[in-house]
């Protein structure tokens, strides 16, 4: 039984309109989140769970009344919001389903769990697009300390409904890769070890279980994204929440948002976090879990990092203490809020020169006809230049790269 292809059908159905796009304020997401349950016949129970560092407000939503309890979970870092979106087009499908097979569905899962949401853990850090909280410190390695607030609020969470389930939902960067292959992980999962053994199976843990979920969550993913789904690495981290959650038996799933060619709002990345998540649960409510081999889990590649968001291949660069070479640039673009402008800044920055044939772009350029106009003696790393290119036989054709984007001729 697969669940994959109706939720994909039906998915237009639920996804919510008004946030499309990957930066958005903490206030924004809390009007959209209270117009979606603001029915006084409302299938979910939205409660204050506490306050961030800055005394914004995270909230705790319940939707079932099962006897099997599961924590969701989503941007303990601020700038990885694509389960958050996510988490929102899920609320719609089970506040308001739309079709008869819909219903059957909302139903099942309503009668099978309490599910336990906290979108939007670190609202501090998604006001200004940032993955620490407004401490600085990151919360994912503040299990141990609990130095954090936010940290504290989820573990306090978890210790009152003890979750037979955890959903851990990240973001991770477009450099990940299938393996080393010329592929962009769109979907990275892991059930994280327990302890340094990397231990499987043990009496009172749920991993395996987590394993098994994933598999179906897989398999489930197979036709739409075959060969797009990776594993992340399992080395236990003593400080962090999901092995730490799944030590203490909470059976944690992490599911990190990767790359989607030509997708950078993640907003086809956003539709198959909704699909995985609800077909995970609807697999757990219908028993498929339950004696589930865990190939498909074990057979996911690791994460690679063999992905740069822009290459510019073959460039001949000739500084003036050196004698004339070429190169491949490679840059990374990133995004984050400016306070004094009040809006965010989309920004690249250079973050590797040299032979990069084992590596791949999401975009590349070859300009091997052409070379580097110098602006200055060399090229920085981690610097943001302009870079005009000039054609070597006829120097009147220039290209130039600003911000790491390749602009027409001047």
């Amino acid at each position: 039984m697969n669940f994959t292809s109706q939720l994909l059908e039906n998915y237009s159905l639920y996804k919510e309109r008004l946030l499309v796009y990957r930066h958005f304020q903490p206030e924004e997401f809390n009007e959209v989140l209270e117009d979606t349950i603001k029915k006084q016949n409302s299938n979910f129970t939205k409660t204050k769970l506490g306050e961030s560092a800055q005394k914004r407000p995270i909230y705790h939503l319940t939707f079932g009344n099962g006897k099997t309890p599961v924590l969701l979970w989503s941007q303990m870092h601020g700038n990885e919001p694509t389960a958050t979106m996510a988490l929102l087009d899920i609320f719609h499908f089970l506040e308001n389903p739309k079709t008869e097979e819909d219903t059957k569905l909302v139903e099942t899962i309503k009668n099978y769990f309490t599910l336990h949401f906290v979108p939007v853990l670190n609202p501090d850090g998604t006001a200004l697009f940032t993955r620490r909280t407004a401490q600085g410190i990151d919360m994912n390695r503040d299990f141990l300390q609990r130095q954090t607030p936010e940290a504290n609020l989820l573990i306090d969470l978890a210790a009152n409904i003890q979750p037979h389930f955890s959903f851990n939902l990240h973001d991770q960067r477009s450099k990940y890769s299938v393996g080393k292959n010329p592929v962009p992980t769109t979907l990275a999962f892991l059930a994280p070890a327990f302890d340094k053994e990397t231990t499987i199976k043990k009496e009172g843990m749920h991993r395996l279980e987590a394993m098994q979920v994933i598999s179906l969550m897989v398999e489930g993913l197979e036709e739409e994204l075959g060969g797009k789904m990776a594993k992340y690495d399992d080395e236990f981290e003593p400080r962090a929440f999901g092995d730490n959650f799944q030590k203490l038996g909470y059976g944690t799933i992490l599911i990190e948002s990767g790359h989607y060619p030509n997708d950078w709002e993640k907003q086809e990345v956003r539709k198959y976090n909704y699909v995985a998540i609800l077909n995970g649960l609807l697999s757990v409510a219908n028993d498929l879990h339950k004696n589930k081999s865990i190939k498909a889990y074990e057979d996911l590649p690791l994460n690679g990092t063999q992905f740069y968001d822009v290459i510019l291949r073959n460039v001949e660069i000739e500084f003036p203490q050196f004698v004339k070479f070429r190169a491949d640039i490679a840059f990374e673009r990133y995004s984050k809020f400016d306070k004094t402008e009040n809006k965010y800044i989309f920004e690249s920055k250079i973050v590797d020169m040299g032979d990069l044939s084992t590596f791949y772009g999401h975009e590349e350029h070859n300009f091997e006809d052409y070379k580097i106009v110098m602006q200055s003696k060399k090229i920085e790393l981690e610097s943001n230049p302009s870079l005009v290119f000039e054609n070597i036989e006829n120097p009147k054709k220039r290209f130039v790269v600003l911000n790491g984007v390749v602009s027409g001729l001047i």
